[in-house]
């Protein structure tokens, strides 16, 4: 009788163990983090295996007029702080706009590619994509027949400040704004009706691919644009880094 009392207490001890060397750890679904180059706190949420930026990147180490535009060089604007002939640009200027503090800063892709803070980087194509399919396989969502998309912009777009009725659910949280962008005729354009976000994939010389939202489309479509556009950017947090948080 002892002896078998013992046996279930080994067996037990062992089960107890291996179901905690088994058991899975709970992870933050969201939270915040400070970027230490200028003090701006950030959201961010997990989406599947990827931890995402919850708002666009707002990093501005300068202010750049948009008739300053360049393929080569990083260029950093504020929508709606406009070309002045009489005076250079000011940073403190462009900081106070309204837009900068509900939608972040537009980059072009020279900039984008080094404004993401320590830790975390521009999003490739690919991990866009497994965003995407990660939404698409939780929502069920289809995809189109007619364009290269996925049926999933409702579940990324914030529940306000898209015109024409297309404010999302943002059922995951992503809280994509439509901060429009700067085109290459150095134009600001479409403020609450587009949103696009840089991707670090290089298509030769002159374009990049980005991220487009419309307001009155359901689909997150890919695009190739000029790197002289200034659109937004969305970081990613490095993998082996995203325990950090």
């Amino acid at each position: 009788m002892k002896k078998s009392i013992y046996l279930v207490l080994i067996l037990l001890a062992c089960f107890a163990c291996k179901k905690e060397d088994n058991a899975p750890v709970e992870e933050n679904r969201a939270g915040e983090f400070t970027d230490s180059r200028d003090g701006n706190v950030y959201k961010w949420v997990k989406i599947g295996n990827q931890v995402w930026m919850a708002e666009n990147l707002a990093y501005l180490p300068r202010i750049n007029y948009p008739m300053s535009s360049s393929e080569t060089e990083p260029r950093y604007y504020v929508y709606g702080y406009e070309y002045d002939h009489l005076n250079p640009p000011s940073l403190s200027e462009a900081l106070a706009v309204d837009n900068y503090s509900k939608y972040g800063v537009l980059y072009n892709w020279q900039a984008a590619m080094v404004a993401c803070p320590e830790g975390w980087h521009l999003p490739s194509l690919e991990e866009w994509r497994q965003l995407a399919e990660y939404i698409q396989t939780q929502t069920g969502a289809s995809r189109s027949t007619e364009v290269t998309g996925l049926n999933i912009g409702p579940y990324l777009k914030a529940t306000s400040g898209w015109e024409n009725g297309g404010n999302g659910t943002d059922d995951f949280g992503f809280c994509g704004l439509a901060a429009g962008y700067c085109d290459s005729g150095n134009h600001f354009a479409f403020l609450g009706m587009y949103s696009r976000w840089w991707t670090a994939d290089h298509l030769g010389q002159q374009f990049a691919k980005n991220l487009r939202l419309d307001d009155d489309d359901v689909f997150l479509m890919e695009e190739d644009n000029d790197l002289d556009y200034g659109f937004s950017v969305r970081c990613v947090k490095d993998t082996e880094t995203t325990d950090d948080l």
